[in-house]
């Protein structure tokens, strides 16, 4: 991390935060049904479109947008410790 001044701004326990949340974040990842994984992965990192992904997980390209909204409020519920579950709309 850089400050405004153009200064390496990253002590010892910034580091160890931000370790620590890499981790936390991984672990919500593997905890997802491979489907719930698999969607973002593609959208996010692989930069697919979504009808690509619909014909790759076999969702409904109507759906892949939905299932990424679903996700993301998934991932936000479980990172602040409450109950993740996919709506019904997400379920295959």
């Amino acid at each position: 991390m850089v400050d405004v001044r153009g200064q390496d701004s990253e002590t010892p326990e910034s580091i160890l935060i931000r370790h620590e949340e890499n981790s936390m974040i991984q672990a919500l990842i593997e905890a997802l049904p491979d489907l719930f994984r698999e969607v973002p992965v593609l959208w996010d990192v692989e930069d697919m479109p979504h009808r690509k992904i619909a014909d790759i997980t076999g969702v409904s390209a109507c759906t892949v947008m939905p299932h990424l909204a679903g996700l993301r409020a998934m991932a936000a519920a479980a990172w602040n410790g409450r109950p993740a579950r996919p709506s019904k709309e997400m379920l295959p």
